[in-house]
C-alpha cells in the first residue's frame, strides 16, 4: 500500500501528510493544484512550519487525495496529536469569535487603543468588527461597516482579485502581510501596510480573519 508510517509510530501530521502525497506520486504543486491550496501551503504544512493545519484544510487536502475514509481519519487524527504536542502561540486577540466574547467593550476599548485600523471579518468577508481607526482611516463607522462586506466597503474594483486570492491564502490558514490598495468612503485609493491573521476558536477552528492596517506615506486619489 506504500511506505505510510505505522500507527504505533505516532507519526505527525507533517510526516503523514508527505508519505501520502509520495505514494500518490504527487508533486507538492500538483497536490496544491487539486486541494486548490498554495504551493507554499503544502511545503509548510510538510515541514511542520505551521502551528496548526485546520479541519476545512485538511478535508481539502483529505478530498484532493481521494483517501479512504480510514485514512482520511488517520490524517486528521494526527493534527489533533500535533496541536498537543506543541504550545500554542500567543494570539493578539483571543481565540475565539468577536461574537461570542462577552466582554466586547472591554475589547473593543482595546483595540481602540492600538492605533492601527483592526478589522475582522467572517471567512466570508463579512466585517464583525471594525475600530475607530479604521472608521478615521475609511470613513465609515463601526455600524455602517459591520454587517457589510470587506470587498465592497475597502476594496477598490481593481484589487478585487488580490483580495480574493489573499483570503483564499488567510482561510486556508496562512497569515499575509504587504502592502495593498484600497479605497475610502469618498472613492479616493491608496496604499495601505497590511497584516492578516487567520484567528482560530476554542476548538481550533479556524473563525476570524484579523486585519490590521495603516495608511503608507505616499497616497493616490
Amino acid at each position: 500500500m506504500g511506505d505510510i508510517p505505522d500507527s504505533s509510530d505516532t507519526p505527525s501530521f507533517s510526516e503523514l501528510l508527505r508519505s501520502l502525497r509520495i505514494r500518490l506520486g504527487l508533486t507538492q504543486r500538483e497536490l496544491a493544484d487539486r486541494a486548490r491550496l498554495s504551493p507554499r501551503t503544502i511545503s509548510d504544512l510538510e515541514r511542520g512550519s505551521r502551528s496548526k493545519a485546520y479541519e476545512s484544510t485538511v478535508k481539502m487536502l483529505s478530498d484532493a487525495m481521494a483517501l479512504q475514509p480510514e485514512e482520511a481519519r488517520r490524517l486528521a487524527a494526527s493534527v489533533d496529536r500535533s496541536r498537543n504536542q506543541r504550545a500554542r502561540p500567543h494570539s493578539p486577540v483571543p481565540r475565539q469569535q468577536l461574537s461570542v466574547l462577552g466582554q466586547r467593550d472591554f475589547l473593543s476599548t482595546l483595540l481602540d487603543s492600538v492605533g492601527e485600523a483592526v478589522i475582522a471579518t467572517d471567512l466570508e468577508g463579512i466585517i464583525v468588527f471594525w475600530n475607530v481607526a479604521a472608521r478615521d482611516l475609511y470613513g465609515y463607522s463601526a455600524d455602517e461597516a459591520i454587517g457589510t462586506s470587506i470587498y465592497d466597503l475597502t476594496v477598490p474594483d481593481m484589487a478585487e482579485s488580490q483580495a480574493r486570492d489573499i483570503m483564499h491564502s488567510l482561510t486556508s490558514g496562512l497569515a499575509w502581510s504587504g502592502s495593498f490598495n484600497v479605497k475610502d468612503r469618498t472613492g479616493r485609493t491608496f496604499a495601505v501596510q497590511v497584516t492578516d491573521v487567520p484567528v482560530a476558536d476554542s476548538r481550533g477552528d479556524l473563525a476570524l480573519i484579523i486585519g490590521f492596517s495603516r495608511a503608507e506615506t505616499a497616497q493616490s486619489t
